[in-house]
């Protein structure tokens, strides 16, 4: 709002009616039939604070019986006391308890997770409420400690970190409670101290303290939440990968005690294996006693690399230039830090899996048994940790994996009389700054997975409220992802917007860009709503809320006929569709649901700021927008709380060049756009596709 369209004293304190209608739409609140007592309360804050913000004078901020009591006549319903108002929190914000006030966690984050935690800590089993807190100690700064994540069990702490503390869900624990739970986990240790989380009770607000091993008193100690990259940066991601095959006699009897001893001895072999970092010249034994490793960090393996096959493409260099290329290619691989591969391998036990194996029934004539472990790890290690350290953590992780093998197996043997097939799944879940390593049988589907993804949801502090630990949702080196014909979440890498005091928004997780004239269909002129389907329906795919394929052109035009909405002859046109049929067919082929939002022009899309922001924050789903004869998909907006300014990050389905990158963001087919963008003489629809509260 420029200066000269500000409105005067006397119009100001009718702002806040104007715009409730927009506030009511970012809080949730945009259906009558959602409002309790707990929604009241909700109106009435913002009510008061819209017009605390714009009237001449100011007002008090109302009480929650004073909302309640003003929303009796309006609604029909019986009043309980409402709840505290829940909110929704954007990223980079920053806390220290030594502060008067502190901004909101981000979201995902751990502290934004633990609070959540905290908050309904009534309806945890008590196992959960309490647990260690995982990080490192900075080797670049050993005064700066990393609180990466929390566990309810020590022995589920990720590889590459250490415990670093406790944490109690309770609000406000008693100190005795929090000095027993210390002492719980200190056993091993005369000195130093443990970080203890917990939470201020009411307030909403986390708390830290030292506690101090030998003297067992708990001390004051103030926290900053910083950005995950800040820990991550200092990291290499490490992959260990091993085939362990054992064979031995037994029978239905007598399988758990057979199958206990081979595991024990499998556990000791493990000191014969040979490590082996891939596409390099380094090798070494797991028991190796090499000095020089104590000295050598991770960041000198990118030394030992060798040429990459793909490098010189068959041509033929010349022997130096070919030493300075390799030499250049260690060099980025080292500033990048490119993940590091190793395999481990012993005599007979080849580094490649058996992916052929199956479930083995355990019958009465069982004499002999088969089974191949599948050793499969991912790590994030400090860079400037040693190769000895390295080496310590491959020989730990490979029996932990081999305990977690043998674990299931058992159970299974108990329960059922037979042997699955298992398979080892990282998970590297979004906002969340460590990697989870979970083993399932092969041969159970998610759904039937639920109550085990369920547990670890709870065991790690990960709300349940959307997928993570599906198995679609594993962790893929970039020379695992599978080919495509698309472009991923051409977004990242863009310049910021500029706008100034501006907060960005954005689509939560990946999405293939789909434009036109792909998949061999020329749909120049009218496909683009189509296009911003797929590129929707996409996410849902990355995120693993589906496995269903991307919608074509066909699949589109006979969903449309299906529901009754276009009439057969509609199949295999060149017709149009909007924002309308889009959420159609993402409800008629997928079950998703949508709102609709109507603007009546191209200039009252800068008011929606407010609504967009609530829908990126608790959605995070690409919305298509169509006005005119155009569509186009917004992943984001920049937003301004203060002026009212927005800047909107579009992907544009006209396209219809190759999949260049370079060119998409430059030319401005995936960018920020400013309000002008849009025509101010065509009314638009929006399809605001919302995400399903599962996991």
């Amino acid at each position: 709002m420029s200066s000269q369209d500000k409105p005067n004293a006397s119009q100001q304190s009718l702002l806040p009616l104007h715009r409730l209608k927009n506030e009511l739409f970012a809080l949730g609140l945009d259906k009558p039939e959602q409002l309790d007592a707990s929604g009241v309360h909700k109106i009435f804050t913002a009510f008061a604070e819209f017009v605390r913000k714009n009237a001449s004078k100011p007002l008090p901020k109302p009480s929650e019986k004073e909302c309640l009591e003003r929303a009796v006549p309006w609604c029909n319903m019986t009043h309980q006391p409402p709840s505290q108002p829940s909110h929704s929190y954007t990223n980079g914000a920053t806390h220290d308890t030594t502060a008067n006030t502190s901004p909101p966690p981000p979201p995902h984050s751990l502290q934004y997770r633990f609070l959540h935690f905290s908050d309904i800590s009534s309806q945890l089993a008590e196992e959960v409420k309490s647990g260690v807190v995982f990080g490192f100690t900075s080797l670049a700064d050993n005064n700066v400690s990393y609180c990466m994540g929390c566990v309810d069990n020590e022995k589920d702490i990720p590889s590459g970190t250490t415990l670093m503390g406790v944490y109690c869900l309770t609000p406000s624990p008693s100190e005795e409670v929090l000095k027993d739970l210390c002492q719980k986990y200190s056993k091993s240790k005369k000195s130093g101290k443990l970080v203890v989380l917990t939470t201020i009770c009411d307030q909403k607000e986390l708390k830290t303290r030292f506690f101090e091993i030998k003297s067992k008193e708990l001390c004051e100690c103030s926290h900053e939440v910083v950005d995950d990259n800040e820990a991550i940066d200092q990291t290499i991601i490490v992959r260990l990968k091993a085939n362990i095959c054992l064979t031995f006699k037994t029978s239905i009897d007598t399988f758990v005690d057979n199958w206990t001893e081979e595991l024990n001895k499998a556990k000791e072999d493990i000191n014969s294996y040979d490590l082996e970092l891939i596409q390099s010249c380094f090798k070494t034994n797991i028991s190796a006693t090499d000095k020089s490793f104590n000295s050598m960090t991770l960041t000198d393996l990118y030394g030992y690399l060798e040429e990459d096959p793909d490098l010189f493409d068959g041509i033929e260099v010349p022997q130096n230039m070919k030493k300075k290329m390799i030499e250049k290619m260690r060099k980025k691989k080292a500033n990048d830090k490119s993940p590091l591969e190793f395999t481990a391998f012993n005599g007979s036990n080849s580094t490649k899996s058996d992916d052929t194996s199956e479930d083995i029934e355990l019958s009465e004539d069982l004499k002999e048994v088969k089974l191949n472990i599948r050793i499969d790890s991912l790590s994030r290690i400090q860079e400037m940790n040693s190769i000895s350290y390295l080496i310590k953590l491959f020989s730990n992780q490979m029996k932990q994996q081999l305990t977690s093998y043998g674990n299931q197996w058992t159970e299974c043997v108990k329960s059922d009389k037979r042997l699955p097939s298992l398979q080892t799944y990282n998970f590297w879940p979004k906002n969340v700054s460590h990697f989870v390593s979970i083993v399932y049988p092969k041969s159970l589907s998610d759904e039937q997975l639920v109550s085990r993804r369920k547990e670890y949801h709870l065991r790690y502090l990960i709300r349940n409220d959307r997928p993570v630990f599906r198995k679609s949702n594993r962790f893929l080196l970039d020379n695992e992802k599978p080919k495509t014909d698309y472009l991923t979440s051409v977004h990242i890498g863009l310049k910021e917007s500029g706008l100034k005091g501006g907060q960005t928004y954005c689509v939560y997780g990946d999405y293939t860009y789909h434009h036109y004239m792909q998949d061999r269909m020329d749909d120049n002129g009218w496909g683009c709503a189509y296009r911003s389907l797929q590129t929707i329906v996409s996410w849902f795919r990355h995120q693993s809320y589906i496995d269903k394929p991307v919608p074509s052109h066909t699949d589109i035009q006979q969903a449309l006929v299906d529901v009754g909405d276009k009439q057969p002859s509609f199949v295999g046109s060149r017709q149009w569709i909007g924002s309308q049929e889009v959420s159609y067919v993402l409800s008629h082929l997928y079950e998703i649901t949508s709102k609709i939002m109507f603007v009546n022009s191209g200039a009252e899309l800068a008011n929606k700021g407010r609504e967009l922001a609530h829908h990126f924050t608790t959605n995070g789903t690409p919305i298509m927008i169509g006005g005119g004869v155009l569509a186009h998909t917004i992943i984001g907006i920049d937003f301004s709380e203060d002026t009212g300014d927005i800047k909107f990050l579009i992907l544009d389905p006209h396209y219809t060049g190759g999949e260049d990158l370079n060119t998409i963001q430059k030319k401005g087919w995936c960018g920020w756009k400013a309000s002008t963008f849009w025509d101010k003489n065509s009314f638009y629809n929006l399809c605001l596709p919302q995400r399903p509260d599962t996991y």
